[in-house]
């Protein structure tokens, strides 16, 4: 739940705040789990991985070292936000890139990354991320990229109860034909493939 960038609290989608704010969050509560005095002795001290959906994956990269830029109408500048030393693995579902449009924007990724689009996907086309990571990331192998077929945006959520089913909420819609449910340990086995590769 980031303020003012989700569900009910939405005033700073947009906006260069939220850009900063968003990797500063994370900054934020993984110095409040290390320093708290029941949860620090169950984490391990070293490397961290970072998975993201839609936004979330903006952060992520944001988080992990990735040059955001403002591509406003008026003006395209860099937008400087705090990062994360200790990131070893990047988890993407279907994320929002376009703030690392320009060329050079994911110099700074040091980690690897997995990166799941959707076939489906109206919001974050997986085609313009596809190129976008292949472009920055490809010549250096720290991608590794999937196309979910069948999928829209929202697929890699968990499956809502009933009263979150409506067709009027788009989180919990898929495209038809689309089991979100059974889909669900198919990711789950994409990521711990992916970390077991990454920490072995």
């Amino acid at each position: 739940m980031h303020a003012g960038n989700c569900h009910g609290q939405d005033e700073l989608r947009g906006s260069e705040e939220n850009l900063y704010h968003r990797p500063r969050h994370l900054a934020v509560l993984l110095a409040a789990l290390r320093g708290d005095a029941d949860l620090a002795p169950k984490l391990a001290a070293g490397p961290i991985a970072l998975l993201g959906h839609s936004m979330g994956g903006y952060t992520a990269l944001a988080a992990a070292g990735a040059q955001p830029w403002s591509l406003g109408s008026e003006s395209r500048h860099a937008v400087s936000v705090p990062h994360l030393r200790a990131v070893a693995a990047i988890l993407l579902l279907a994320p929002a890139v376009a703030k690392f449009e320009p060329v050079g924007a994911l110099a700074a990724l040091q980690a690897p990354v997995l990166a799941l689009t959707a076939e489906h996907d109206e919001l974050t086309p997986a085609g313009q991320t596809e190129t976008l990571l292949r472009r920055e990331l490809g010549g250096r192998g720290l991608l590794r990229y999937q196309q979910i077929a069948g999928a829209g945006h929202f697929s890699f959520m968990s499956p809502y109860g009933s009263a979150g089913t409506r067709v009027d909420y788009p989180p919990a819609q898929d495209p038809p034909g689309f089991d979100r449910a059974a889909f669900q340990p198919v990711l789950q086995e994409y990521v711990l493939d992916f970390l077991r590769r990454v920490w072995t």
